[in-house]
C-alpha cells in the first residue's frame, strides 16, 4: 500500500519534472540555463536534506510523509503564484526537500514492516512503484489536464491536487486519528 502510495506522489510531483524547462522559456524567465540551475537546485537541495534527515525525523516525527508530500504541492503552487524564476527555483527546493523527507521514510517504513529476511524485496518492490509513477505521470497528468482544459497550469493545478490527497491519505495511515 505505501508503495502505491508513493507511486501517486511520484504522479503528483512530476508535474514540475515534466514542465520546469517549458515553464521558464514560455513565460520568459529565463533559457536553458536557468532551467539547468532548478534541476541543480533540486539535486543539490536533496543532497542537504538528506543529511539533515535525522533533525527533520525527531521534529516531524509520523508526519515525515504527510509534511513531505505537502511540500511537493507548495512547489506547484509556487510556480503558479509566483511569476519570476525566484518562483521556479523555489518549487525546485520545496521540490526536493518535500521528496527527500518522504522518500527516506517511505523506505524506512518498508523496511521496518516486514521480516528481515524480506526486507531486500520490500525496498525493492517499493522503488519499483514509486517509479512506475514518474512513468505513468505524463499520461496522467496529461489525461487530468485535458479534462480540465489543457496547458501547464493545469498539469501543475493537477499535480498539486494529487499531492494534497496524497497528504490526506499519508495522514490516515501514518498519523492516524490520535
Amino acid at each position: 500500500a505505501i508503495g502505491i502510495l508513493h507511486c501517486v506522489f511520484y504522479i503528483g510531483l512530476n508535474a514540475y519534472y515534466t514542465n520546469v524547462s517549458t515553464w521558464i522559456h514560455e513565460n520568459g524567465l529565463g533559457d536553458a540555463a536557468q532551467a539547468g540551475n532548478a534541476t541543480s537546485l533540486v539535486r543539490f537541495t536533496l543532497i542537504v536534506m538528506t543529511f539533515l534527515y535525522p533533525f527533520w525525523s525527531k521534529l516531524l516525527k509520523s508526519w515525515m510523509i504527510p509534511c513531505g508530500y505537502l511540500m511537493g504541492a507548495i512547489a506547484m503552487l509556487c510556480m503558479l503564484n509566483i511569476p519570476s524564476i525566484w518562483g521556479v527555483y523555489a518549487a525546485a527546493f520545496f521540490v526536493a526537500f518535500g521528496t527527500s523527507i518522504a522518500h527516506s521514510t517511505i523506505y524506512s517504513k518498508a523496511l521496518n514492516y516486514v521480516p528481515e529476511n524480506f526486507a531486500p524485496i520490500s525496498s525493492t518492490v517499493v522503488w519499483g512503484l514509486a517509479n512506475s509513477g514518474a512513468f505513468f505521470a505524463t499520461y496522467v497528468l496529461a489525461a487530468i489536464s485535458g479534462a480540465m482544459g489543457g496547458g501547464m497550469q493545469t498539469q501543475l493545478k493537477a499535480g498539486s491536487a494529487i499531492l494534497l490527497a496524497c497528504m490526506v491519505v499519508a495522514i490516515i495511515i501514518f498519523v492516524g486519528f490520535n
